[in-house]
């Protein structure tokens, strides 16, 4: 693989990972990176998110393919992967101007939207080589918690008048909700 001449590009307005603009081998590709500083242990995982995207693309073609994965930090300072550039457009809080202004466009993109997640949730880890990725049974409930753990590390950082109620604890309920509310299955592909 070679890298191209023109210097990296980052990609403006990400509020996690830093992506870069990058030629490789004359095409455009795309380098990820965590952000500077301290994560929490599992966030920004660049080895599981490459080993994902590595087999994902050829079941759901929305998604990027892996091409390169580094785990020496020494490199560029954290673990990187570079993935498949794929164009397109950045909604945020507002539509750009090609879109704005028409009253199909909500419903259009929404429509989009789910479909792409019920394809992609129609993806049988299995069958691309993810079978043993991650640990589907508790999943709900390990999420919560850890959402709760997160917030807590970070809560004196912020004003305690806007914190909601302590999550910590309804991790455990989550399953017994999920399955009463939802009757969603815990089969082994879910994740």
């Amino acid at each position: 693989m070679v890298l191209g001449p023109a210097p990296p590009q980052q990609f403006a307005g990400g509020f996690g990972n830093l992506n870069y603009l990058i030629g490789l081998d004359g095409k455009p590709a795309v380098l990820r990176r965590p952000p500077n500083g301290p994560l929490p242990p599992g966030a920004n995982d660049m080895a599981r998110e490459y080993r994902i995207l590595s087999s994902l693309w050829r079941a759901y073609p929305l998604a990027p393919r892996g091409l390169l994965y580094c785990a020496e930090p020494g490199v560029l300072g954290a673990p990187f992967q570079i993935i498949e550039y794929r164009p397109g457009i950045v909604i945020r809080d507002t539509l750009p101007p090609g879109l704005a202004g028409r009253a199909e466009v909500g419903a259009a993109l929404s429509r989009q939207l789910v479909e792409s997640l019920a394809m992609l949730h129609a993806v049988d880890p299995a069958q691309i080589g993810l079978g043993a990725l991650g640990r589907p049974a508790g999943f709900l409930g390990r999420t919560v918690e850890g959402w709760a753990t997160r917030g807590t590390a970070v809560a004196d950082l912020m004003n305690p008048r806007h914190l909601p109620t302590p999550l910590h604890g309804c991790g455990a309920a989550c399953p017994k909700m999920r399955r009463r509310a939802c009757s969603i299955p815990t089969s082994s592909s879910t994740t």
